[in-house]
């Protein structure tokens, strides 16, 4: 619940901006062919726009006027020139301000025809209604005050969602967990900025080495909350993005096997011909769960091919990047005579994923001998995981799945109930309260004039209303708003 501060700190884009008068219209649902779509229509004019075009087919006809709020007519929807049928359809009416954009709303539940979509369209459109903006009905959800700014994004991550938990957690910012929990800390730093201005008013009665050492408290407990905050941000990122897993060896090891396997078709083409990839090819998979970007890489190789160069240069980069890096052993690797000719490369990949995991993979399991190699691999390198796989028989693919879902465990993400940053607008806006924190504490630490405190901490507040859009400029607005899908 929002306090009486919050209430009456009305944002700037809402307060200067009207409901919509000329209905705007969009079909909601994809682009293509599809059994049922739905096309939506929201503003002041909205009724008046769809009534002469639905013809109910209730035992007892009902007009888009006279229907209720919140209620369904079966009938058919006319073409707005030749009054021709165009196709038999569910309308739903909704009233405002208790509708998505907080205005008028019809939702017209139609066959998913290209051809039908485009002439119902068309209908409302000679009617007066315009074609709808990216976003434009959930941005006038957040100008009319039904989401905040931090719901309004969490629609679009929904969407865009890959895998299961990257759904739960746009789910619970959908639902304004992370509003309720950035609020509960510009409460608190409001509270406290409240006693910094008595003290400043008050000086003779209220400066006192108790006081200051009560708002020294407080900032520590603030700082502690943006400073988790914060933290949280690295989940988030694997929550909304997934672990990037990236798989590379040697040419003809099995990479792309592997990477079809995990992606469960055939992504990438498999030949005996080594050095079939050239470049990484890239999918993104839902693996229990997790989401995750599956990379397969060049084998990595000394050659003289240009394009084979790039294509190594770009392996050796998304390793770098990588969150997890499956390294597949080659037949040539598991040979007597040269078993660890790339144990240099090896070497590296570890010195550079000190934070991350590199796991060796005795793949073509089901033609060599794992206990064997897997030993021989152990003795050089103790502290990396050494797992068969076989794209055959399917060994060791759980084993493979089980290390994605431990690693996606550590950086964090394991079930956890608290809400996590997954915006990076909302990281740099996180990030900038809690300098301002960290600065209000300098303040009192160097004895500099409590008035300088009230600003670093109006600062901070500020930060944290860009996230929830409590303070938001237009341009900002219009800016987020561009990125959503025509129709939501």
């Amino acid at each position: 619940m929002q306090t009486d501060h919050e209430k009456s700190h009305l944002r700037t884009a809402q307060r200067n901006t009207p409901k919509s008068r000329f209905a705007y219209a969009a079909c909601a649902t994809p682009p293509g062919t599809s059994g049922i779509a739905v096309i939506r229509m929201s503003g002041e004019d909205a009724f008046e726009i769809a009534d002469p075009l639905f013809v109910s087919k209730a035992a007892q006809p009902i007009s888009v006027f006279a229907m209720n709020g919140y209620t369904c007519a079966y009938g058919e929807f006319l073409d707005s020139e030749t009054k021709e049928v165009l196709d038999a359809v569910i309308l739903t009416k909704f009233i405002g301000p208790n509708s998505y954009t907080g205005e008028d709303t019809i939702e017209i539940s139609c066959h998913g025809g290209t051809a039908v979509k485009n002439s119902i369209l068309a209908s409302l459109y000679n009617r007066g209604a315009r074609p709808a903006l990216p976003g434009e009905f959930t941005k006038h959800a957040f100008l009319n005050g039904k989401i905040d700014l931090t719901q309004a994004e969490a629609v679009m991550d929904l969407i865009s969602a890959t895998a299961r938990k990257a759904s739960a957690e746009a789910i619970k910012q959908l639902a304004g967990e992370l509003s309720v929990k950035v609020r509960h800390i510009s409460n608190n730093i409001y509270t406290l900025m409240s006693k910094v201005e008595m003290i400043v008013e008050f000086p003779e009665h209220e400066e006192t080495e108790e006081s200051i050492l009560l708002i020294t408290k407080e900032l520590e407990a603030i700082l502690s909350e943006t400073n988790a905050l914060l933290q949280s941000f690295k989940k988030g990122r694997i929550l909304k993005e997934g672990l990037t897993v990236v798989i590379a060896g040697k040419p003809n090891a099995g990479k792309s096997s592997m990477l079809n396997t995990l992606a469960g078709y055939d992504r990438a083409i498999v030949t005996s011909i080594a050095g079939t990839t050239r470049d990484t090819i890239e999918e993104q998979v839902d693996i229990e769960g997790i989401p995750v970007r599956l990379v397969d890489t060049a084998g990595l190789r000394q050659s003289s091919d240009e394009v084979e160069l790039i294509g190594i240069e770009r392996a050796r980069k998304a390793i770098l990047e990588a969150d997890i890096v499956f390294w597949i052993a080659s037949d040539t690797e598991i040979d007597a005579d040269n078993i660890f000719d790339n144990e240099e490369e090896l070497k590296e990949i570890i010195a550079c994923h000190q934070e991350n995991a590199l796991v060796i993979i005795i793949g073509k399991s089901d033609k060599i001998p794992f206990e064997k190699n897997s030993c021989a691999f152990s003795s050089i390198f103790p502290d990396t995981p050494v797992l068969p796989f076989s794209s055959v028989t399917k060994v060791g693919v759980d084993e493979v799945k089980f290390c994605i879902r431990k690693k996606y465990e550590e950086y964090g993400a394991k079930g956890s109930e608290e809400v996590s940053i997954t915006n990076a607008r909302h990281y740099h806006a996180a990030f900038g309260a809690n300098e301002a924190v960290e600065l209000a504490l300098d303040v009192i630490s160097e004895h500099r004039p409590l008035d300088l405190l009230a600003t670093v901490l109006r600062k901070a507040a500020d930060s944290l209303a860009l996230i929830t859009g409590d303070e938001v400029t237009e341009e900002l607005v219009n800016e987020i708003f561009s990125r959503f899908c025509i129709g939501k």
